[in-house]
């Protein structure tokens, strides 16, 4: 997992049989330091706005590192999913996450697919928006920070405007030139296969 900004470069590494995970701090090309979490894998790593904080998902949660100094400032512990994506928004006031549903024990099932908005002064949860049917893999804000796109493995790519908690359209991946836009008011827009290849 990879991430970046004009002047530093953050590189996670997948799991190793003695546990070798880590996250490496390069600033303009020259190696910091390491942040070490024995026995996790760090699934998707994204820098605040203003540079000063990486967060980086695991298995249960999301670790928000001070750059600067190396340290902890805290830990997003998830209910619903393991986090595979981060991201902030562009004023960096939320954070969104998404993932891997978790499975339930107790009544044998998998938890629905969903994303949680965080409150990123407070690290509380504001809500939580639910629409995808299988892991979500990415997620990114739009530049002017009123909405987010969260792409999934049920083929779909979603607008949320995170603010109210609702969605405002799903595009559905035909395949590489086609497509099919639905809203939930039962409006649609397509490509010009987009409809034959979702009938």
């Amino acid at each position: 997992t990879l991430d970046y900004d004009t002047t530093k470069i953050f590189l996670g590494k997948l799991p190793t049989p003695d546990y070798g995970k880590y996250v490496k701090y390069f600033r303009k090309g020259e190696y910091v330091y390491m942040l070490v979490k024995p026995s996790v894998m760090y699934y998707d790593m994204a820098f605040s706005p203003d540079g000063k904080y990486l967060m980086a998902g695991d298995r249960a949660g999301s670790y928000v590192w001070n750059i600067e100094t190396g340290a902890k400032t805290c830990y997003l512990k998830e209910d619903n999913i393991t986090p595979q994506c981060v991201a902030y928004s562009p004023d960096g006031k939320y954070i969104a996450t998404g993932g891997i549903p978790l499975y339930s024990v107790r009544d044998k099932s998998e938890k629905k697919s969903s994303l949680t908005i965080w409150n990123n002064a407070s690290k509380s949860k504001e809500r939580i928006l639910q629409g995808h049917t299988a892991p979500v893999d990415f997620l990114r804000f739009c530049q002017n920070g009123k909405y987010l796109a969260s792409a999934s493995e049920d083929g779909t790519i979603r607008i949320w405007d995170y603010d109210k908690g609702i969605e405002k359209a799903s595009i559905i991946l035909v395949d590489e030139r086609d497509y099919v836009v639905t809203t939930p008011a039962g409006y649609y827009m397509s490509s010009r296969g987009g409809v034959a290849g979702v009938g």
